[in-house]
């Protein structure tokens, strides 16, 4: 986090917080460039980019991470354990308190079991510094992350992780599928539309896996991709 030129997001975040919630506090040395410099000892290389150490050395509260979220998150975790929570994009709760008491504390997280990690409700869509703040990796409809936020992290199919199915399975050129009704499915006896395909069909099955392993091949900067049906009607 230390090294982007615009500053370290975490270093930035922890200062605005430690206004409102603390009078006063112990010196802190937020991000990972900084911490290194300041405690040789400090193993920061195998927290890949969203993994964090909180750990108090002397009278330093050491707050760092990988150069993505890892800074941030050790950021909203410490104040976490002070007490604040961001309930959703407008409301949290933010303690004041006088004096910050952190007794020795040696906490580490390494990189997340779980890549990804995303709240898929519409109260969440937009609520971008919300869901950073709370962990969440990804932002299905929530459109880009900024750079100083940690950026997008994974990209997926179409930038959604659901309703994959047509846009495979147009991917594949001579499936001739606007003219073959037998690929489509038959929702309670109503006569069959181009909207969901009927994956029972072999030639289907086929084509949305040949439509995801080309969508691969042109992307290889994508690391996960779906294979999810239509939206019901």
């Amino acid at each position: 986090m230390g090294e982007r030129p615009t500053g370290d997001p975490g270093r930035t975040q922890g200062r605005g917080h430690r206004r409102r919630a603390v009078q006063a506090a112990s010196r802190i040395v937020v991000g990972k460039t900084t911490a290194g410099a300041r405690h040789k000892g400090l193993d920061l290389d195998k927290l890949g980019a969203e993994g964090f150490v909180i750990k108090t050395i002397g009278g330093d509260l050491v707050l760092a991470g990988g150069e993505e979220r890892g800074t941030l998150y050790a950021v909203y975790t410490f104040l976490e354990s002070l007490g604040c929570r961001w309930w959703d994009d407008e409301a949290s709760t933010i303690p004041k308190l006088p004096t910050i008491r952190v007794p020795a504390t040696d906490r580490r997280e390494g990189p997340p079991k779980l890549e990804y990690r995303d709240l898929v409700y519409r109260e969440h869509w937009g609520a971008r510094l919300w869901g950073v703040r709370n962990k969440a990796a990804n932002f299905t409809g929530g459109g880009d992350v900024p750079e100083r936020w940690g950026g997008t992290g994974v990209v997926y199919h179409s930038r959604n992780i659901a309703h994959s199915w047509v846009p495979l399975l147009k991917m594949s050129k001579d499936l001739n599928y606007e003219q073959r009704p037998e690929l489509w499915a038959v929702r309670k006896g109503e006569p069959r539309t181009m909207w969901q395909p009927c994956t029972s069909h072999s030639e289907v099955q086929k084509a949305i896996a040949a439509g995801a392993l080309a969508f691969l091949r042109q992307h290889p900067e994508v690391r996960l991709d779906c294979l999810w049906l239509q939206q019901a009607k």
